[in-house]
């Protein structure tokens, strides 16, 4: 026989839920955002976005090598003019084909010099027209600069002028003079930064989350095995507008092309108005919350669409803690590149220092400049008679490997920029998911690289 026990002398238990811990103070997650700074110094990290550097750079330059220069000189629009005053100084059988009648491609400018002397050699370098990527490298450089100079001169609108003259500013020009660059080189960008990016933040989260060390191998193979969702989180949204769009203009091109049709479809223009307004939603919310998607991609479970809608949603809900914790890492991030330039620039101008304190056994090196890392030309030093002197092939030789071991720790060092975004932006998506939907660092919504 069954027998019901009486629910009142059932002894009732009520738990109470902390949930404080989930709801910190904004000085905690801006503590958070801050140490990814020295989290991206750790040698795991350091190597995965060192690699993702490296192919994005070897993708620039093999695109640039392979392409034409049409991009505009560093020395400003008016180089045309100084350009053909040089080439006319040349002597006759090396000035290029048309020299006087036609814009000159950088590269055919480049061969054109190499045997000239460094200050004419530096001179055509700053006037020539460069590549696609040459010329993204170079605004990025000069916004790094300006926006350097502000933070030393505590000149807030300088630090974000350079942000803008390093990244808006190029892509802009990029759009009009090369679109195939901006749109192949995003994909592959896009490509590279989803899954070594991707594998670097949930390694990030991991470590937060579950205070689990996940090796880096386990971290790659985990991002090569997810690789289309970690890709497709970030090119969702244009390839969407892409597809929406391109049918709809082949028609009304097409039809445009009837007499009496193209005014009816002017006098109807606001139907294409709304479907373009829509995309410009879109395409402005993707540029916007992009940061926060190859993060989120890596650490949540859902589809890209999924993803992309709650990044939008976490930023629409908290623009004022997402733009003070981006902030925090803007300035985090400008103050420890300086230390990290300053150790770089000691390091190289020390050694070379070292190797020629008593006498010059190779040629002049190029020294990198503080905080930029720009390489400075060398100036070659002169005889007791003023006369440059002549350095031997193996001298030379000398001097260029030891600049090439310059480039890679330069290469390393700015790896730590790249990463250090990636690690800012991803803890800044789980400070955000902590503040809107009460979720805690270790709530990672798809199994990671450790099961």
């Amino acid at each position: 026989m069954v027998t019901v026990s009486d629910s009142s002398n059932t002894p009732v238990v009520t738990v109470l839920s902390d949930r404080s811990a989930l709801e910190p103070k904004f000085c905690e997650d801006a503590a958070c955002v801050a140490s990814a700074s020295t989290a991206a110094l750790r040698p795991d990290r350091l190597l995965l976005a060192f690699i993702a550097l490296l192919l994005l750079w070897i993708a620039g330059v093999v695109w640039d090598a392979l392409g034409v220069t049409n991009l505009p000189p560093a020395g400003g629009e008016q180089g045309d003019v100084v350009m053909r005053e040089l080439l006319r100084g040349l002597p006759e059988e090396q000035r290029p084909e048309g020299w006087e009648l036609e814009t000159i491609d950088g590269k055919v400018v480049r061969n054109a010099f190499a045997d000239q002397p460094e200050g004419i050699k530096a001179m055509s370098e700053l006037y020539r027209d460069r590549g696609s990527f040459e010329y993204l490298i170079d605004s990025m450089s000069e916004g790094a600069a300006e926006s350097f100079g502000g933070l030393l001169a505590l000149e807030p609108d300088s630090v974000f002028r350079g942000i803008v003259a390093g990244s808006i500013l190029p892509i802009r020009t990029l759009w009009s003079a090369d679109r195939g660059f901006l749109v192949a080189f995003g994909s592959w960008g896009l490509l590279v930064l989803g899954l070594l990016g991707g594998a670097m933040c949930r390694s990030d989260a991991e470590r937060l989350g579950n205070d689990r060390e996940v090796p880096v191998m386990t971290s790659i193979r985990w991002a090569l095995g997810d690789w289309r969702r970690l890709w497709g989180a970030g090119m969702l949204p244009p390839v969407m507008v892409l597809l929406l769009l391109t049918p709809i203009a082949v028609v009304l091109g097409l039809l445009s092309l009837i007499p009496a049709i193209d005014v009816v479809i002017a006098i109807l223009w606001f139907a294409p108005l709304v479907l373009g307004f829509a995309a410009a939603i879109v395409l402005a919310a993707w540029v916007v919350g992009l940061p926060l998607i190859i993060p989120a991609a890596a650490m949540e479970a859902g589809d890209p669409g999924e993803i992309t809608v709650r990044v939008a949603t976490l930023l629409r809900r908290r623009p004022l803690r997402a733009l003070l914790l981006g902030g925090t890492a803007l300035v985090s991030g400008l103050l420890l590149w300086m230390v990290i330039a300053l150790v770089v620039v000691f390091t190289l101008a020390g050694t070379s220092g070292a190797l020629s304190a008593f006498v010059e056994p190779i040629a002049p090196i190029a020294q990198p400049t503080w905080p930029t890392l720009a390489m400075e030309s060398p100036v070659s030093p002169m005889d007791a008679d003023g006369v440059s002197i002549e350095w031997g092939a193996t001298s030379q030789l000398s001097s260029a490997v030891i600049e090439w071991w310059n480039g890679v720790v330069i290469l390393i060092a700015r790896a730590w920029i790249l990463g250090f975004m990636l690690l800012a932006a991803g803890r800044i998506y789980l400070c955000l998911r902590r503040a809107v939907e009460k979720l805690p660092f270790d709530d990672l919504g798809q199994s990671g690289p450790l099961g």
